[in-house]
């Protein structure tokens, strides 16, 4: 998931503690988009946890109240 920022810079996100299936793997394109229907446009948390070997910041996403 890629979220922007509150400087307006775009931020890669791996979810933490998920098991989804990935963008070519059989539903990944309906995991993706059930999770675009929840977050899109919304303001979200990030509580992270780690940086993966490709520099994506791997933690838990929360909806903001």
């Amino acid at each position: 998931m890629t979220v922007l920022s509150p400087a307006k810079q775009q931020v890669k996100i791996r979810l933490d503690s998920i098991d989804a299936p990935e963008k070519g793997q059989p539903y990944g394109q309906n995991a993706q988009k059930a999770l675009a229907d929840k977050v899109a446009g919304r303001e979200v948390l990030i509580k992270s946890n780690d940086k993966d070997r490709y520099w994506r910041t791997v933690g838990v996403v929360m909806l903001a109240r």
